[in-house]
């Protein structure tokens, strides 16, 4: 015999403090709406193209001028390369903690670059995501292909041994520089985000208008 006092399974909530019971909702609320899965996906299809065009770019770039040149100036690249990386980095960490509220103020007194960085705070989590990501990691790729370029010119002459010390040295060499450089920018970035996010605006706006 059923009891009259039973409740579905599918309807049994949880008792708040007031006495009364809510029913769960939890197969509602963990459905994806169809319009935020869209955007995801479009997302990620702008995401993996820009890393193709941007590695592509950095690709031709570090190969036409690394290959066949002079070992200086294959370190100058390097060089070139590890600090537009911690540029992106410093620039990605300025935006993921800046406050937008002063730039509203600026924005109405008419500062050079407030609007152009109002439009870029409102999509805050792309700009980190694009620079301290996509373009982050490409230049990560491209300038350990470039190490391993540097360290072919200088072992080139070596015996077995020393051309695998040789590479690990500069392996090694490359990602200290890279990850401690970035490690004390990144400091630097957080106390003076709103001035870097205010740089960033008037570089764009004198692009977009």
């Amino acid at each position: 015999m059923k009891n009259k006092d039973e409740t579905p399974p599918d309807e049994i909530g949880t008792l708040s403090t007031d006495g009364r019971t809510s029913v769960k909702s939890d197969v509602h609320e963990s459905k994806e709406k169809p319009k935020d899965r869209k955007k995801r996906n479009i997302w990620f299809v702008k995401a993996f193209i820009l890393t193709l065009f941007l590695a592509a770019a950095f690709s031709f770039f570090s190969e036409f001028t690394i290959s066949g040149a002079p070992l200086v100036v294959a370190i100058c690249v390097l060089v070139f390369l590890i600090a537009v990386s911690i540029v992106f980095d410093v620039v990605a960490m300025a935006f993921a903690v800046c406050d937008p509220a002063p730039f509203h103020a600026m924005a109405s007194r008419k500062i050079r670059g407030a609007r152009a960085s109002l439009r870029l705070l409102k999509n805050a989590t792309a700009v980190t995501i694009v620079c301290s990501d996509v373009i982050g990691d490409v230049i990560g790729v491209v300038s350990g292909a470039s190490g391993a370029t540097i360290a072919v010119s200088v072992i080139r002459n070596a015996e077995g041994l020393t051309q695998k010390l040789v590479a690990i040295a500069v392996s090694s060499l490359i990602a200290a520089i890279t990850v401690g450089s970035k490690a004390f920018f990144k400091d630097f970035a957080f106390k003076r985000n709103q001035k870097i996010v205010l740089v960033v605006g008037k570089v764009l706006s004198i692009f977009i208008k």
